[in-house]
């Protein structure tokens, strides 16, 4: 039984070492079928010492995954800032009049309301001034009747000296005709023609103080009108003895204390119009360019925590100051006057940015198989798997991206997946490039 011990000594090779309860089994199924294998086994192949064939291998199990389908869509990556309310408008009011302050009605932090009094200044003095310049004013009416009257008299003296010079002309031609014919004496013509000539000066004389008259009377008139403006401007004065408020809204800063002489000109209060505030937050110069001017903003004031408040960004600083930071202003209406001066927000900033395609952080592996994209930095790469196949079934393409910036667990992908590939964001095992995968939901 050479053949038959041969194979049985491979066989028992093959056997791993203490099973010696399987040996007798072996044994017997090898005598019974040892015509079958006398043909397996030479003498050849002992001799050269040839090694047993492992057990073949069965087909590799695939994968379970989930997929998706890659979309572009924009980053909502909010920033969070904080800033103090100012308001959109301020405005110093300042006094009008000289005089002493004597009260304000409103300190520091007031709301005021548009028209409210606010400074009172003593107006005595106002009072007094109305008075001359009413006085100067009837002085200057007089004057104006008087000269008028004088022209009047004067009008009718020159009536009086033109009808004189128009007969004593016309009696002195008649005189010098009848002189001509010798009728009278050439003396008597003489007389006559100089009592023409005597009262033509006298209507002169009398027709120049009327033009002097009338320039008097004009500029009296002048003076009359110059004098009822210092009258209506001394009232108006004394109107500003009791300052409003222009606007409503609050009380920044107090300028000047009762008791204290004040000139027009002077400041008085520094008012804030908060129908609109603004906050100014310093942003990173890295993240202007994320920004635009009207881009929406969300805020949250410490005082109303459960009040949202929708505002936009109203303009955006050219220049860094020294810490690279750029000064931006948040605009929010404040109709119902809820906004406080000082009051502090929380600024959520959503900046503008264009639409990408975004996957999972958790989609995203490097070579060795473990997630990076969350300590990945801007424009740095990892792996994305994408799915190739039809229907349920297919391989997994291990794909090189170039990852953006990232936000509420996604991250951007700049290159290396296209919108609509599917790829794979979750598996059951770690996952090769060409490893055979379906689609499944995992547990």
């Amino acid at each position: 039984m050479p053949k038959l011990l041969c194979q049985q000594g491979s066989i028992h090779r093959l056997l791993p070492a203490g099973q010696t309860r399987f040996k007798s089994a072996v044994s017997w199924l090898l005598l019974a079928g040892s015509l079958l294998l006398v043909s397996s086994c030479s003498p050849e192949k002992e001799r050269a010492g040839a090694e047993p064939q492992p057990f073949p291998v069965g087909k590799q199990v695939a994968t379970p995954v989930e997929v998706a389908v890659a979309k572009p869509a924009v980053l909502k990556q909010p920033i969070e800032y904080t800033g103090k309310a100012r308001p959109l408008q301020e405005l110093t009011l300042r006094a009008q009049s000289d005089g002493q302050l004597l009260k304000l009605n409103a300190k520091v932090g007031d709301r005021i309301r548009q028209d409210q009094p606010l400074v009172q200044i003593d107006d005595a003095a106002l009072k007094t001034a109305i008075s001359d310049a009413q006085s100067q004013l009837a002085a200057q009416r007089s004057q104006v009747t008087q000269l008028q009257a004088r022209a009047a008299l004067n009008r009718q003296e020159a009536e009086q000296a033109q009808t004189r010079y128009r007969n004593a002309q016309n009696e002195a031609t008649r005189l010098d005709r009848l002189a001509r014919n010798g009728t009278i004496s050439r003396q008597r013509a003489e007389q006559a023609r100089a009592t023409a000539k005597s009262a033509a000066e006298a209507l002169r004389s009398i027709q120049r103080r009327s033009i002097d008259q009338q320039t008097g009377i004009a500029e009296a008139r002048g003076r009359l009108s110059a004098q009822q403006t210092s009258v209506v401007q001394a009232r108006e004065r004394q109107s500003f003895a009791v300052l409003t408020s222009p606007v409503s809204g609050y009380v920044l800063e107090q300028l000047a204390s009762v008791g204290d002489s004040v000139t027009s000109g002077t400041e008085l209060l520094r008012l804030g119009n908060f129908s609109r505030v603004k906050l100014t937050v310093q942003v990173l110069e890295r993240e202007r360019k994320t920004l635009s001017v009207g881009d929406s903003v969300e805020l949250r004031f410490n005082a109303l925590p459960k009040q949202v408040f929708t505002g936009a960004v109203g303009s955006i600083s050219p220049v860094a100051d020294a810490a690279s930071l750029i000064p931006v202003e948040i605009t929010v209406a404040n109709g119902d006057g809820k906004i406080g001066i000082g009051m502090v927000a929380k600024v959520r900033l959503e900046p503008s940015r264009p639409a990408r395609v975004l996957v999972p952080i958790a989609a995203v592996q490097d070579d060795r198989n473990a997630a990076t994209a969350k300590q990945a930095t801007p424009s740095s790469k990892g792996v994305v798997y994408v799915f190739n196949g039809t229907g349920s079934s297919g391989s997994a393409e291990a794909r090189e991206v170039v990852l953006g910036d990232r936000a509420d667990g996604k991250v951007e992908i700049l290159s290396g997946l296209k919108a609509g590939e599917r790829f794979v964001t979750r598996s059951g095992t770690p996952l090769k490039g060409g490893d055979p995968v379906r689609v499944s939901l995992l547990p």
